[in-house]
């Protein structure tokens, strides 16, 4: 906590009924002196040098735990125990800013104060003079229009250098940062060419300087000018000069640096072969170190970092670069470094460095796909801009690229729209679910008499009659025998009473007719299918089964098209994992009956590698998927319908097993391929929505759900599964840009629906916890996050099982909320203790194994096994460098942590 002007300082404040002396690190309270541990008491002095100033978490704990890894809750504390001895309970003096940090509101007076040295003398700087402590090199002119940076000239070599100078105090930190933050750059990057290179400096004596390498261009405003101005550059160029100043200030954030002032004159050209030129980032003298402890892991001097910087005020930088969030007064982020760079795209657009960013700055820019790159880059909502400047630079040399899928987005919305105009002329020959239940009960008592007359052979005739005679009696009486006999009243009577009760009659009306039996059974089951009432279907198509099964025929066609419909039916009504054997076994015999690539064992075969994926059995589903499908294909006369349902649930698989490149060439595949029903499509096109969003791809993912929700609106009901699977990937991809406030009220209003589901089948709703929990750990809301998750282990524990690789994951994102809530036993049980998660039985290259690996390393490291810890942290990052690119998020915050630790 040393003073930047190079000399300690020594003062006494008053501040209420307290006086504190810095000398003799003594608080008193109406002369009596006050007990304070080391850590409230520098913290106490930290808050009087800054007085009504936001102070941000990370800058209070990067000075008093220097070099140490500690969670917010050690501060929460220590804020505590200030509070406690100054009385301040109501919080009137130390204020709380929710998700930021702290600021002292108090009356504060400085009473005395003394520095170790006044401001040096000034040092007059002129041309043709030499440099001061350097005599081999001359001054040649003054550099910008204002400052102190002067372009020199070696006496001998005529080698050229540019120093900065200042004999002013109060500006020696910014030079130290400038030296301190090249130092981090060169020794992590290796050949920090994203920079300005920094060679020499004096800060012993005033007037104090750096010196660094001179760059033939001179600044990106200089160069402009000299090339005749913006609009004289081509647009290439420019552009291509915007992507050399995303990919350098990627570099620079990846190792936690922000830069606070980019801007034109702050970029340096130096030029390259013919015609071309490379940037260099300059004055890194207002920047600032999100990690000051990658510095203590190089051994680099924290120079210019001894104290805070103010984070509060925007006097470091310049006023036409300014995020809007930084002139509210809140802290400085990767966002606002963002913001200035799109500021300076919208001005290289345009052609006029001057010109701000205006409300209705869209329509001084003609090009959609720009329009939507600065809007992207400079939207006024922190939240809503790029999460990673390297983004942008993507975006930037994709631009054709996105052009074309632009052109290709829009004959898809021409398609989708004709679709919609088909399903209005379908919509309008649909008729209503009783009557179509009427219909099928009164079908059902012709088709099976006339079935059974059909089939009657000469030999069979009397007991296919007497059969038929029997189901005939039993649907058009045994159905009202309940009624008749007076034990249920006629009055409001329903459908699905009536079914209920035919079901209840069929075990004494046909004891030793199974074949019968069944018949009526599966009737019955079916209309409690169409009726939405899955659980009591699935028990009476179950008996009809189990019938078939008693007289063996169970592979028989009906028999086995009523075990897919059975397989369809296990999982929301949970009985999947204590059948699948079952199901399996008559497959198995089906295929060996019937033929593999028959009709009815391919459908089968399809239903029940879906339902292994529900159950989690992942690899075998997509390996059961992908081979259902190659036979499909090769089967004569194949069923191309079914061919294209096995192919979008094996994309369902891919995505569990984050295969998210296959996952979107097979899905673009389909969509291309012209032979999706119009829900198939709405289908494929939100699940390539998600792929999109967890790749990072968040504006095509948009465009792709926007396509699936007007497609399902035509053909779905508003509060069904499908039109709430769209709003729930809508929030997964407001999670993905970290825009928790807009997730959750989404997330919310699904959860409600599914909560309001209860009673019809498994509870989904883990799902929804899940991702609110995450939302809730983005806000820093640890303690509620923490709950959530918990609840959400608790619903999938029961609905899935312990087993499944979802309620796993689930508990992973437990752990995390514990251990970013500091409660470092608990993690660490979860992940060594005697039910320690693993995820042996997914692949080798799987988000949940990255997820695993990172959350061992991070509590290793709080742990202090930084080695270990190391190794862990690799390993997830290799995984999501394999899964996601090297551009993601994730794979750009782990690359920071290990940095970090090198």
């Amino acid at each position: 906590m040393g003073d930047e002007g190079g000399s300690a300082r020594r003062a006494r404040w008053a501040f209420g009924e307290f006086e504190l002396d810095e000398t003799r690190r003594e608080l008193c309270f109406r002369g009596q002196v006050v007990t304070l541990e080391p850590k409230p008491f520098n913290l106490l002095m930290l808050f009087l040098r800054h007085q009504a100033e936001l102070i941000t978490k990370d800058d209070l704990i990067d000075a008093l735990w220097a070099g140490r890894i500690v969670t917010e809750s050690v501060l929460t504390r220590c804020v505590a125990k200030l509070r406690q001895s100054l009385n301040d309970d109501a919080q009137e003096w130390i204020k709380t800013v929710h998700g930021y940090g702290y600021r002292f509101d108090a009356p504060v007076t400085l009473l005395n104060e003394e520095a170790g040295a006044s401001a040096a003398a000034k040092v007059d700087l002129v041309a043709g003079a030499a440099v001061p402590l350097r005599s081999n090199w001359r001054l040649l002119r003054r550099l910008g229009r204002s400052g102190d940076a002067w372009l020199a000239e070696h006496a001998k070599t005529r080698a050229l250098r540019v120093y900065k100078f200042t004999n002013d105090p109060r500006a020696l930190p910014g030079l130290k940062r400038e030296v301190t933050i090249f130092r981090l750059l060169k020794e992590s990057i290796g050949d920090a060419r994203c920079s300005v290179e920094v060679i020499d400096w004096n800060f012993d004596e005033p007037p104090w300087f750096i010196e660094s390498e001179y760059c033939v261009g001179g600044s990106l405003q200089e160069w402009l000018e000299a090339q005749g101005g913006v609009q004289a550059v081509p647009l290439a160029v420019r552009l291509d000069i915007i992507i050399q100043i995303a990919e350098a200030l990627a570099q620079v954030h990846a190792l936690g640096v922000l830069h606070k002032d980019l801007k034109p004159a702050n970029v340096l050209i130096v030029p390259e072969g013919v015609g071309g030129i490379r940037i260099r980032l300059g004055d890194f003298g207002s920047g600032r170190l999100l990690d000051p402890a990658r510095l203590e892991a190089l051994d680099i001097t924290r120079m210019g970092f001894t104290t805070l910087v103010d984070e509060a005020t925007t006097s470091s930088g310049t006023p036409l670069y300014y995020a809007p969030e930084i002139v509210a007064g809140k802290p400085f982020t990767v966002q606002a470094d963002i913001y200035a760079l799109g500021v300076m795209l919208f001005q290289l657009v345009t052609g006029n460095l001057r010109r701000p960013l205006a409300p209705g700055w869209e329509r001084e820019v003609d090009d959609e796909m720009l329009r939507e790159d600065i809007g992207l880059a400079a939207d006024g909502n922190p939240d809503d801009r790029l999460s990673d400047v390297a983004l942008l630079a993507d975006r930037l040399r994709q631009i054709e690229a996105r052009r074309d899928a632009s052109l290709r987005e829009q004959r898809a919305r021409e398609q989708a729209e004709a679709e919609r105009r088909a399903a209005e002329r379908m919509r309008a020959r649909r008729a209503g679910i009783r009557v179509a239940v009427v219909v099928l009960i009164l079908g059902l008592m012709v088709s099976t008499y006339l079935y059974f007359q059909a089939r009657s052979a000469r030999d069979r005739a009397e007991t296919e009659a007497r059969r038929a005679q029997a189901v005939s009696d039993f649907l058009s009486q045994g159905m009202l025998a309940t009624i008749s006999r007076g034990e249920q009243p006629v009055k409001d009577l329903t459908v699905k009473q009536l079914l209920d009760a035919a079901s209840a009659e069929v075990p004494t009306r046909f004891p030793g007719q199974p074949d019968i039996a069944a018949q009526i059974y599966e009737a019955l089951g079916r209309s409690q299918l169409a009726l939405e009432f899955p659980g009591q279907a699935y028990t009476d198509l179950d008996h009809a089964l189990s019938l078939l099964e008693s007289s063996g025929k169970q592979t028989s066609e009906s028999a086995v098209a009523l075990t897919e419909t059975l397989v369809g039916l296990a999982w929301p009504v949970g009985q999947l994992g204590d059948q699948l054997p079952r199901y399996q076994a008559i497959l198995d015999a089906a295929t060996l009956e019937l033929g593999g690539g028959h009709p009815r064992v391919l459908s089968l075969r399809f239903a029940l590698a879906s339902a292994r994926a529900r159950n989690g059995e992942w690899v075998r589903a997509g390996e059961d998927l992908r081979q259902a499908g190659t036979l499909m294909a090769r089967a004569a006369g194949h069923d191309r319908a079914l061919l294209r349902r096995t192919q979008l649930s094996y994309s369902a698989v891919l995505l569990d097993l984050t295969s998210y490149g296959e996952a979107e060439r097979l899905l673009r595949q389909l969509l291309q391929s012209g032979e999706l029903s119009p829900v198939d499509t709405a289908t494929a096109r939100a699940r390539l929505g998600q792929v999109l969003s967890r790749t990072g791809r968040y504006h095509e993912a948009a465009v792709e759900l926007d396509a699936a929700q007007a497609i399902f609106r035509d053909w779905m009901k508003d509060d069904g599964a499908s039109m709430l699977t769209v709003d729930l990937y809508r929030a997964y991809l407001q999670l993905e840009q970290h825009r928790p406030e807009l997730a959750i009220p989404q997330l919310n209003s699904v959860l409600a629906v599914v909560q309001g589901w209860a009673g019809r089948g498994v509870d989904q709703s883990y799902v929804e916890f899940e991702a609110i929990g995450r939302a809730q750990m983005q806000q820093g809301d640890l303690e509620r996050a923490t709950a959530t998750l918990e609840q959400a282990v608790a619903v999938a524990d029961k609905a899935l099982g312990a087993a499944h690789p979802l309620t796993r994951g689930i508990r992973l994102a437990l752990i995390e909320a514990w251990r970013r809530s500091g409660r470092m036993d608990q993690a660490w049980a979860g992940l060594n203790g005697a039910e320690a998660l693993n995820f042996d039985d997914l692949p080798p290259m799987h988000l949940y194994k990255a997820d695993l690996h990172r959350e061992r390393g991070m509590v290793l490291l709080s742990r202090g096994d930084r080695s270990t810890a190391r190794d862990e942290l690799r390993k997830a990052a290799h995984i999501y460098d394999a899964v996601l690119g090297a551009g993601h998020w994730r794979t750009q915050e782990l690359a920071r942590r290990l940095a970090a630790l090198a």
